[in-house]
């Protein structure tokens, strides 16, 4: 399963990057597995022109 959050921050594990610009944008993702240990976040930031993201894809967490 996939969840997607648009328009506010999530938290990243990464505490020197800054989620920007995020209007009417994905903010973030999670990919959650049955039975899994971990899940699977990617969070997203973008340029002031918001044609161009910018990604921090952490290992996960529980």
């Amino acid at each position: 399963m996939t969840l997607t959050a648009y328009d506010r921050p999530g938290i990243p594990r990464d505490p020197t990057f800054s989620q920007d610009y995020l209007r009417s944008r994905v903010s973030w993702t999670a990919m959650v597995e049955r039975d899994a240990v971990y899940t699977v976040f990617t969070y997203y930031s973008y340029d002031a022109h918001e044609d161009r993201p910018l990604r921090n894809d952490p290992f996960g967490s529980f």
